[in-house]
């Protein structure tokens, strides 16, 4: 007897996930098909017939039916459902967006800073949004769009990671005795947190190097990679009186011996930098030129 009530339950709770599947299934296909009422009613009932799965996805896409259907007051109220499930800063935005296309402008900005808070960090799409271009010269939407782009871009908005912008430029590259020994491109690249360098020596050889401000460590690194494998670290970079010095994350092997080095670009003008790279054979205690170049701007 026992076991028949154990195999009935069984094939019930089966045939009870089954059913869902399918309800949950047809929904998805009606939303696919952009059949939003009838989305709509079918992810509605599933949540009634099943309400602790994923409700906060479901009640997006409820939401999302109820936009489309331009019935916003629904959207924002299946919106407002989610949010509280899942915390998600881009339902966050659309309920703004929503807001402001009842001119309800208060609360839309309310909103927009809601999401900003929780993470949202699209600013061109901000700043593009057709939803939004009415509030373009609004005060409090230029505070809040200053504030997602900090946090879209925190490195352009840190005076740290700008010290080594002078370095930035198309460049020939000369000796002392003026002979030309090479060309370099330095750009900056990942929302300005880095500046790389593009080395093309006068053979044809070329390296890469990778200067950032470490916010942790509070001081700028490079990371030099050439062609032929070699690399090298240059850590506790600092700027001051008009240069920016690295040295050497550790010693290091040039003819056999074991050595450091340490890496200086002087700030002469807009148009010339100097760089100076150092090497020390006895752990530092005296340091000899290993090359000292000229750059001179080209663009």
């Amino acid at each position: 007897m026992k076991k028949t009530n154990v195999f009935f339950v069984l094939f019930f709770a089966i045939g009870l996930t089954n059913q869902l599947y399918a309800q949950v299934s047809l929904a998805d296909s009606l939303f696919k098909k952009g059949q939003w009422a009838s989305a709509a009613k079918e992810y509605n009932n599933y949540l009634q017939n099943n309400p602790k799965d994923k409700p906060g996805l479901q009640l997006n896409k409820i939401g999302q039916c109820y936009f489309n259907l331009q019935q916003y007051e629904e959207s924002i109220a299946a919106y407002k459902k989610s949010v509280g499930y899942n915390g998600s800063s881009g339902i966050m935005y659309n309920i703004a967006c929503i807001y402001n296309k009842l001119s309800q402008k208060d609360s839309a900005l309310v909103w927009l800073d809601n999401a900003v808070t929780a993470g949202y960090t699209q600013y061109q799409s901000t700043l593009d949004d057709e939803d939004l271009i009415n509030l373009k010269d609004d005060a409090k939407f230029k505070t809040i769009l200053e504030k997602i782009k900090k946090s879209f871009s925190p490195c352009s908005f840190q005076p740290e990671s700008h010290l080594f912008n002078f370095w930035i430029g198309e460049w020939k590259v000369y000796n002392l005795q003026g002979q030309q020994t090479g060309t370099s491109k330095i750009e900056q690249i990942l929302n300005e947190c880095v500046i790389q360098e593009n080395w093309t020596d006068y053979f044809g050889n070329k390296g890469k190097s990778f200067n950032f401000y470490n916010a942790d460590t509070k001081q700028w690194q490079q990371t030099w990679v050439d062609d032929k494998g070699s690399v090298i670290e240059f850590i506790n970079g600092k700027y001051n009186d008009n240069a920016m010095r690295f040295h050497s994350s550790r010693q290091l092997i040039s003819n056999g011996k074991k050595c450091n080095r340490r890496l200086s670009f002087f700030n002469i003008n807009e148009n010339e930098v100097r760089q100076l790279g150092e090497i020390s054979f006895d752990n530092g205690n005296t340091w000899t030129i290993e090359y000292d170049f000229k750059y001179i701007r080209e663009k």
